[in-house]
């Protein structure tokens, strides 16, 4: 039987990165730039997201 007093369990802390999207889908991790794309396709909007300076960029294209 398990004690839950004997679980060393982290805590997960999600934050926001960016405004908010409708309909997000589509994330690519590129490795080599270190950056997220993804998609807001009700928004028709691309995203870029760089963690390591969080800095975020978008740019509305026809998307399909």
């Amino acid at each position: 039987m398990m004690d839950d007093t004997d679980c060393s369990c982290t805590a997960l802390v999600i934050d926001a990165v960016t405004t908010p999207v409708q309909h997000a889908e589509g994330p690519y991790w590129d490795e080599e730039k270190m950056v997220l794309y993804y998609v807001d396709t009700f928004q028709a909007t691309i995203h870029r997201f760089n963690p390591g300076s969080t800095h975020h960029r978008d740019t509305h294209q026809k998307i399909g």
